[in-house]
């Protein structure tokens, strides 16, 4: 991770606009290929680097506890989750020579087109649909709060293809930049996790050969999309540990440079603090290896919703630190609080939903007792 801390405080960190511009510096893009960091996740036979997921999400954690920026670090994610694990994983021999290794260099840029407008990620209610004529699928629709859209050249395009047993069927399309029937139609201004840039996308009558359909028809939801924001939840834990390591850091500046020896009570907030964090690096270590080992959204969902739980009551914490201690939320300290925060905030949305279905799942099951019986 050196080399890797060495250029994020080169020439990430050096930055100090990052946090406020609008437009995307894709000069820092094009030094983050050359050094590599596209390639990881990708197969060796197209031009990438093996790696766990466990240490991809330390590289995310480097990446902002040295480059103080959250914003650049999920723009890396999710092109690394649009190569390695969409295309890597789903797409055939020929999609792969294709993509892959201009992905790995930075050639190419990916953005994943599933959330929409008016009804955000649900499934239940998406609108971009598709229907096959000839040897072509006709798009239509418009796909909103893309990552990387606006410096995307292709876009992963999850359409509903049919119905089943009541529930909708998703195939996911790769759908070029330059066709004509796909517009860029809004650049969205977010006020955190700058500058990784969104925006929205409208397909009118776009067609895409069958060629261009990645993964199995029908399937992209169960095997491609909640797998791929699983993975996504958690390689997003090492930015958010590189965050609260950066917090630290400008707090700890900031009560040394006061002179005076700080109240017990900001000292206890302060250890309490570091020792959550520990525990949250461990957490989001494990919950990498076992989604990877074991393939388990299961067995790492849990571990998951604990950390973004313990990461908020440390939010919580450094906020009493800086009201008691008269540290000042302004520059980068607030910024970076501010993105920690909102994407603790996006990340926790589905938790409520998830934790009632663990409910459901517990009181269904039979006694195991039958003294327990009445």
């Amino acid at each position: 991770m050196e080399k890797v801390a060495v250029f994020a405080g080169k020439e990430i960190a050096t930055r100090h606009d990052l946090h406020t511009i609008d437009d995307f510096p894709r000069d820092i893009w094009r030094k983050m290929a050359q050094e590599g960091l596209f390639r990881l996740g990708i197969p060796v036979k197209y031009g990438g680097t093996k790696i766990a997921y466990a240490d991809l999400l330390l590289v995310g954690e480097t990446l902002v506890k040295h480059g103080h920026n959250m914003g650049l670090a999920l723009s890396w994610i999710i092109h690394l989750l649009a190569s390695g694990f969409m295309i890597g994983k789903f797409g055939t021999p020929p999609q792969r020579a294709e993509y892959l290794p201009k992905m790995a260099d930075g050639r190419l840029t990916a953005s994943l087109a599933f959330s929409e407008l008016k009804s955000g990620a649900d499934p239940r209610y998406l609108s971009t649909t598709t229907h096959r004529e000839g040897d072509h699928f006709i798009l239509n629709g418009e796909k909103a709060y893309l990552t990387n859209g606006p410096l995307a050249d292709f876009f992963v395009v999850y359409a509903v293809t049919g119905v089943a047993e009541g529930k909708k069927q998703f195939t996911a399309f790769l759908v070029s930049r330059e066709n004509p029937n796909l517009a860029v139609t809004e650049m969205m201004k977010l006020d955190f996790l700058r500058p990784s840039p969104h925006c929205m996308i409208r397909l009118e009558n776009c067609r895409v050969p069958s060629s261009g359909i990645l993964g199995r028809e029908g399937t992209a939801l169960e095997e491609m999309a909640r797998p791929c924001r699983a993975l996504e939840d958690a390689l997003l834990n090492g930015p958010i540990l590189g965050g609260i390591c950066r917090q630290m850091e400008l707090m700890l500046h900031a009560l040394r440079k006061q002179g005076v020896t700080p109240a017990d009570d900001v000292m206890r907030s302060l250890g309490e603090m570091e020792t959550w964090r520990q525990t949250l690096r461990w957490m989001a270590i494990e919950a990498a290896k076992r989604m990877e080992e074991r393939g388990g959204k299961s067995e790492s969902e849990t571990l998951l919703m604990s950390f973004r739980r313990i990461a908020a009551d440390c939010q919580s914490l450094a906020e009493q630190v800086m009201e008691r201690s008269g540290i000042g939320m302004d520059g980068e300290m607030a910024a970076m609080t501010k993105d920690i925060r909102r994407t603790l905030e996006l990340l926790r949305g589905a938790d409520p939903s998830r934790q009632k279905k663990i409910g459901e799942k517990i009181i269904g099951r039979k006694e195991s007792n039958e003294h327990i019986k009445r």
